[in-house]
């Protein structure tokens, strides 16, 4: 199909049409799905977008792009509480609205930036730690009781 960049040159929203792209918006499919499932061009339905929440917007671009827009926001609004439901019942989906929701604490980095944090440092202090436990006669002790032999490498 093509790609119309004047309003003018392309399909007409008709009421059906704009009644079909609602419907598909509220489904949660992406914009690009949802205009290939109503037969027009992904770029069609961007420019009826882009017109109708632009400061001069006219109709029926303007209603339709602000009732697109509430539908998509609708089914977020519908999964979140699905997933902080979910999340009452299962750790996990707390943990992944968490990270999705608030990355910079809670995401992938965040998690790595935290292990590294906790994580003991390694080198001279730990061979040090290492000799010090092994020379010690509370540890020589704790692992002769368990039946443990300890000796130096």
């Amino acid at each position: 199909m093509a790609q119309p960049t004047d309003l003018a040159k392309g399909p007409a929203l008709t009421p059906e049409l704009a009644q079909r792209l609602l419907e598909g918006a509220g489904s949660g499919l992406h914009k690009e799905t949802v205009a290939a499932c109503c037969g027009i061009d992904a770029a069609t339905l961007d420019a009826w977008l882009t017109e109708g929440l632009s400061p001069t917007a006219i109709e029926p671009y303007r209603t339709f792009a602000r009732l697109y827009r509430a539908r998509e926001e609708g089914v977020q609004d519908q999964i979140v509480a699905s997933v902080l439901d979910a999340a009452r019942r299962d750790w996990k989906a707390g943990l992944a609205f968490l990270a999705a929701r608030f990355p910079e604490r809670w995401g992938p980095k965040a998690a790595r930036q935290n292990a590294a944090d906790l994580a003991p440092e390694s080198g001279a202090a730990d061979e040090a730690l290492a000799e010090d436990l092994l020379e010690s006669p509370e540890f020589a002790e704790w692992a002769a009781a368990r039946g443990y032999k300890v000796t130096k490498e």
